[in-house]
């Protein structure tokens, strides 16, 4: 930042005796004639002219001033721009959200109508953030919808002609849409896509158990309907039977189907005989499947499956039990299964495998399947899920120890490949966590912890006013998400930066920043927890209301 310079040190008697090198009383005489001269008016005496090397000497002084200041300059942009890098890069990863202000208003509402816009349309598409589902109406008439999430305006609507009867107007049926994978193969140019399944329930099946208790199981018909995100476009469909399971996998999608169908004539559960579970991947454009696998028959398989699928690994599960298949191939790595009559969660491990947990009365436990088959017991640890993850460390699984009665443990990591404990942090953790830049977010209690993903070591930690936040960030900071406010610490070194109520003002949403605690202003009303939710659309916070009201802020 600059070299050093050269110093010339010059002796007293060098010097004219004034100003520097002067004696006691001739500074003082100086400094009073300066100060209080006899006559205003006339010139200050200022002595004799300065010597050279005084000169020379002070112009030095300036110039390493100079050096210094403009080091400290080029330092703090330094900063400033791999801070501003630090946050482009986080901005990238899913579910961080837009820069939060503590002062964020409505951009856009929408209300519980017909066109009513929900969190699960959420989908983000390539370019931009889209809300992206539909609805089907009374007469089974199918609309697609797209929404800009920054402004709420409408993109396309697309009406789908499907040609089927009409469905039942207490039962109504339904649009779910996934996130964007790769172009069908059969397209002439890339697009953006989404995967949409329609259901419309055409008849309802009561079944009766011995105990009174009952439960509502659709028949009807569903189609699976792959979209351009760009138009609207319904680039293929494919008739499944209502009851299938699906998930988008790059280049194509892989479904899950019972073999038996209701039968309109069953009045209890005992009349569903066990079933099994057909699995099968497609390509786009093709009515044939790559592959397919067949589950044992099971129970509890209409009211307890479900199917997920990533580019290298598919899940099923089915009744208590959850199978683990290679993508390309559907080959079986292995399956898990958890006390009878309980079904599991389940969640693929990045490099391969798959971690489930079961809530089985007061026994809580985890068991992970590792790539080559293995079984591997973790009892008292339930999964800790990444509301953010930035991949940053992808080798390990995060838990949380669990007591019979819920109350939170510590935070521990394990091998993804091995299961083998990697450590345990004195932080504790409970059902979610924040990993960015190789550090672990968690909130439990009234306690926020940064945790180094390294070795579990606690980096800092901060105390809260309340419990049982929801936490999300939007990489500059832990946004702690709770009870009708919002609370912000930097996630550098968890400093409190802000604290906003969530309040209602002539009708409209927003957040309003507090000072000596959450108190509302009189021309707000705050917005309270059993009334609201938060969560995320798009890149924004939102506002979930029970009435199916949304408000996104911004």
């Amino acid at each position: 930042m600059g070299g050093m310079a050269d110093v010339e040190l010059v002796e007293d008697e060098d010097l004219p005796r004034h100003g520097l090198g002067a004696s006691r009383s001739e500074r003082t005489a100086q400094a009073k004639a300066v100060e209080h001269p006899a006559d205003r008016d006339a010139p200050v005496p200022v002595g004799p002219p300065l010597h050279p090397r005084v000169r020379r000497l002070r112009r030095l002084a300036v110039a390493s001033l100079a050096v210094l200041v403009t080091g400290l300059v080029v330092t703090q942009q330094v900063m400033d721009r791999r801070e501003e890098e630090r946050l482009t890069r986080y901005a990238e990863v899913p579910g961080v959200l837009s820069p939060v202000r503590p002062d964020a208003h409505e951009l856009w509402s929408v209300t519980n109508d017909n066109d009513r816009i929900v969190s699960p349309w959420a989908v983000r598409s390539i370019g931009r953030d889209l809300l992206l589902g539909g609805t089907v109406d009374r007469d089974g008439r199918v609309t697609l919808r797209a929404v800009d999430a920054d402004k709420g305006t409408d993109v396309w609507t697309v009406d789908v002609e499907l040609g089927w009867e009409p469905g039942l107007t207490d039962y109504p049926g339904s649009v779910g849409c996934q996130a964007p994978t790769a172009a069908p193969s059969s397209s002439a140019a890339p697009v953006a896509t989404v995967t949409c399944l329609i259901t419309v329930p055409q008849r309802v099946v009561v079944l009766t158990a011995e105990d009174g208790s009952s439960s509502e199981n659709a028949l009807g018909q569903s189609a699976l309907l792959i979209v351009d995100t760009a138009t609207g476009g319904v680039l293929q469909r494919v008739d499944v039977p209502l009851g299938t399971q699906l998930s988008s996998l790059p280049g194509g999608y892989v479904t899950a189907t019972p073999d038996v169908t209701l039968d309109p004539t069953w009045t209890s559960p005992t009349d569903v005989p066990d079933t099994s579970v057909t699995v099968a991947r497609y390509d786009w454009g093709s009515s044939t499947p790559r592959w397919t696998f067949r589950t044992p028959p099971v129970a509890h398989v209409f009211d307890r499956s479900w199917l997920f699928g990533n580019a290298g690994q598919v899940i099923v599960g089915a009744g208590s039990t959850t199978w683990l298949l290679g993508a390309d191939d559907g080959t079986s790595v292995g399956s898990l299964t958890g006390p009878e009559g309980y079904g599991l969660s389940a969640e693929t491990i990045p490099g391969g495998g798959m971690l489930t947990a079961s809530y089985a009365g007061e026994s809580l436990s985890s068991q992970m399947l590792t790539a080559d088959g293995t079984v591997v017991d973790l009892p008292g640890l339930l999964p800790v899920t990444r509301t953010v993850d930035d991949d940053s460390a992808a080798d390990l699984l995060l838990l949380a120890e669990m007591t019979a009665n819920w109350e939170p443990g510590s935070l521990v990591a394990v091998d993804a490949r091995t299961g083998e404990r990697r450590w345990s942090s004195t932080a504790s953790a409970q059902w979610s966590a924040v990993v960015l830049g190789g550090v672990v977010y968690a909130a439990s209690g009234r306690t926020l912890a940064a945790v180094d993903a390294d070795d579990g070591a606690v980096l800092w930690t901060r105390s809260l006013d309340h419990s049982d936040g929801q936490l999300l960030t939007d990489g500059a900071a832990a946004l702690l998400i709770g009870q009708g406010r919002v609370d912000a610490f930097d996630l550098r070194d968890g400093t409190p930066l802000w604290s906003s109520l969530l309040v209602s003002t002539d009708g409209t949403v927003g957040l309003q920043p507090q000072t000596d605690g959450p108190t509302a202003s009189a021309t707000a009303t705050p917005v309270g927890a059993d009334e609201s939710w938060l969560t995320m659309v798009g890149r924004h916070l939102a506002v979930m209301f029970p009435t199916g009201d949304l408000s996104v802020l911004g």
